[in-house]
């Protein structure tokens, strides 16, 4: 029997082999649609610049919680650059339907 563990930052895979050789896998998190990113590790690196703590700041939550060492600076640097047009984007709408409620309850008036 081959029972192995593979750790990504937060993310883990158990996988377990029975003695008829048939192999059960339990993922701790979903995989991101059309990447090989975790859904743990991309939330962890959104709570992390969310909170304006960077990587080392989730490092040493991490430590304090006693849990799994997030990913490296690498992937977490990497995983924030494939964030930011889509924070981007939603920073703009927001504003922009900001602005349209703020005109529409002034009755059109500059603001």
């Amino acid at each position: 029997m081959n029972n192995y563990i593979y750790i990504t930052g937060l993310y883990c895979s158990l996988v377990f082999t029975c003695c008829c050789s048939h192999e059960i896998k339990i993922n701790t998190s979903k995989q991101c649609l059309n990447t090989s990113k975790r859904d743990i590790n991309v939330r962890s690196v959104i709570g992390a610049n969310f909170a304006g703590i960077g990587h080392q700041g989730l490092v040493k939550l991490c430590a304090i919680l006693n849990v799994p060492l997030p990913i490296d600076e690498d992937h977490f640097s990497d995983t924030l650059d494939y964030l930011l047009p889509t924070f981007e984007s939603y920073k703009l709408r927001s504003m922009k339907n900001a602005v349209e409620e703020a005109c529409k309850k002034s009755n059109g008036r500059k603001i």
